[in-house]
């Protein structure tokens, strides 16, 4: 019955159709800005249901979308000609495969959800009209990219999802600490987009194209295995790309960001910073993955050199998480650890399951910041023990979607990060990444005990003289969080099921022992983690590690003192550069332009004074010049 409902669903749209579907999905949220920034700024009821009509809109498209996709060679392509210079032609158009329409229907379910538990989470702010419309742009710029048929458009959408996160975390614009961090997202972010430029302009110099069906073609080997400077183009172009991600994703060390732009609603923090913008490297590192199948050895060591630092990444934030009291904190540098193990899969070679882990922790992250945002709603605190003492474990749908959100991060069966995580650990396993294997399982152990303090410190940290606020979840905020909450489950089990309609998998782990090692170590770790959390924070029978290392602890809060890192960078190569630079411009460029311009004015001034319009003066003037001629002539004459 399925099989037949599958063959029927094939057939169901026509490759036009297709197409007008996807431009609908990225259309949909950009007309619902549109309409509020110009219509309803001042009408705020207004403006959250045009908000939210537009990404349901979108929800819907994208849904009709990704299951009407059943089989792996699915791809439809559409473009049109944009710019033309001589001979070539700029392109944008749409992309749809099972790539981009998983990362589709993710954005625009997220989206929904953030959405509508908007609603009361902003439901007193006089600017709500304001986030409404910044949101929906924000979908609108993300769903651009995501269904971007060349490095072109995507880089366009890029700097537009740039743009709607700068102005999302600096919503509050009147509070100094969000202004400070929304420059801070904007400024380290384009650190990493010069490199996604240097990509696309290398690409374009040497193989004359952009578009992703035409960069991997196989006739395009030559090319991308040419010499340049010491490696190849595979090589170089792989780099700046992994500076692009490093940059907006959160990976060292261009991850600081991330931590400081909690300043911004929670909502943002979950649409944002759970899974669309941080994701969108992840993304475009999967939809540049053809870049390992030209046989290039520079760019394989360039790959797994990302999958190094990305291990990295996730070993010394989820380090940083293990002393956070905000809870937005907590969340946000799990997000930093849990995109270092996409990229980790993905860089190794393992690209459906670094995608699989970006699909699975959409949902319970999203479920995470969500939880954390009602929390936070109902205390007016970001501090955990605050919330605790608050009464934070009364609100029951909150609390059991923190411990449900909570089992899925630490990876623990059946929760749908058991089967993303595992799946990257089993891919390390099989093919022989024993190092990055061996500090994953680290990142498993931490990953679970951090969590799980949050969880136990709420349970066990009791009210001021044994009495609890009577707090509740805001009506909108319900459905999200139930939903989420069952997607936190049971995605991982949705991905399983539809995989093989999805993807061509190489099934590296059959056959062999990395299953029953991976799914046995990481199980294992994960419930040491939690159990340890319970010991220390619960149950009071543990020390608490950092007060048996106090050093640790404090280079631990001093997020390994990285942001002390950037300073020194700005102090000792940034500001001696620019002051040169400015000196430079103002001394040699601006002098010398100065000097031509004054050269010139001293030139016309003398001329002007002889525009006296005296007769006399004309000439003898004539007379002179007559003169200085003939004797001129008369001493060339005298020379031949």
């Amino acid at each position: 019955m399925l099989n037949e409902w599958i063959t029927c669903a094939d057939k169901m749209f026509s490759d036009t159709q297709h197409i007008q579907l996807a431009i609908a999905t990225v259309l949909a949220p950009g007309l619902a800005f549109a309409t509020i920034f110009l219509f309803c700024m001042r009408v705020r009821a207004v403006a959250r249901w045009v908000a939210l009509l537009g990404i349901t809109a979108s929800a819907v498209c994208s849904s009709l979308l990704l299951f009407n996709v059943m089989q792996p060679s699915f791809r439809v392509e559409w473009n049109f000609a944009w710019l033309i210079g001589g001979q070539n032609i700029f392109t944008l158009g749409v992309l749809l495969d099972p790539l981009s329409l998983i990362m589709l229907w993710v954005v625009a379910m997220i989206g929904f959800f953030v959405i509508m538990y908007s609603f009361s989470y902003m439901e007193n702010d006089p600017s709500q009209s304001r986030f409404f419309a910044f949101i929906s742009f924000f979908c609108f710029a993300m769903m651009g990219f995501t269904i971007a048929p060349n490095l072109f458009q995507s880089y366009i959408f890029w700097e537009l999802v740039g743009l709607g996160s700068y102005l999302l975390i600096g919503f509050w614009y009147h509070l100094p600490s969000a202004a400070e961090a929304a420059r801070k997202a904007f400024v380290m972010t384009r650190f990493g987009d010069l490199g996604f430029f240097a990509a696309i302009l290398m690409t374009f110099a040497y193989l004359g194209r952009v578009s992703f069906s035409g960069l991997s073609d196989a006739s395009m080997a030559a090319g991308w295995l040419s010499p340049v400077f010491g490696g190849d183009l595979a090589m170089w172009v792989s780099i700046g790309l992994f500076f692009a991600v490093a940059g907006k994703s959160a990976q060292f060390p261009l991850y600081g960001w991330l931590p400081d732009a909690m300043e911004g609603p929670t909502p943002v923090s979950a649409l944002i910073h759970a899974a669309t913008m941080v994701a969108a490297g992840v993304y475009l590192l999967a939809r540049t993955s053809f870049l390992l199948s030209f046989g290039s050895p520079y760019a394989a060591t360039a790959w797994h050199g990302m999958a190094m630092v990305a291990m990295l990444t996730a070993l010394l934030a989820g380090g940083v998480a293990i002393v956070q009291n905000d809870i937005k904190r907590v969340l946000a540098y799990s997000t930093i650890s849990q995109l270092g193990y996409m990229v980790v899969g993905i860089g190794t070679g393992a690209v459906v399951m670094g995608m699989m882990h970006l699909f699975t922790h959409a949902f319970f992250k999203a479920l995470l910041f969500l939880t954390a945002g009602a929390f936070i709603h109902a205390t007016h605190s970001n501090e955990i023990a605050d919330i605790a003492r608050a009464g934070g474990r009364k609100m029951k749908l909150a609390m059991t979607a923190l411990v449900v959100g909570s089992l899925a991060l630490a990876g623990i069966f059946p929760f749908a990060g058991f089967y993303s995580k595992d799946a990257i650990l089993e891919h390390l396993l099989a093919e022989g990444h024993y190092g990055l294997f061996i500090f994953a399982l680290l990142g498993v152990f931490m990953t679970a005990y951090y969590m799980f303090r949050v969880v136990f410190m709420m349970l066990e940290i009791k009210g001021e003289n044994g009495h609890d606020h009577h707090l509740h979840t805001g009506k909108w905020m319900v459905l999200p969080l139930s939903l989420l909450t069952v997607g936190a489950i049971f995605s991982g089990n949705l991905w399983k099921l539809l995989q093989p309609r999805w993807f061509v998998m190489e099934h590296a782990a059959e056959g062999s022992n990395a299953v029953l090692i991976t799914t046995a170590a990481s199980s294992l770790l994960a419930l040491l983690g939690i159990f340890y959390a319970a010991r220390v924070f619960y149950w009071k029978r543990a020390t608490d590690p950092m007060t048996v290392l106090p050093r640790l602890a404090l280079v631990l809060r001093e997020k390994w003192y990285l942001d002390d890192a950037y300073q020194v960078v700005v102090k000792i190569i940034y500001m001696p550069v620019t002051y040169f630079l400015q000196v430079f411009e103002t001394s040699g460029v601006k002098g010398t332009l100065d000097g031509i311009g004054k050269t010139c004015m001293g030139v016309a001034r003398g001329f002007a004074r002889l525009q006296s319009g005296e007769v006399q003066q004309y000439l003898a003037l004539m007379f002179a010049a007559v003169a200085a001629v003939l004797f001129v002539i008369n001493e060339l004459r005298a020379g031949f």
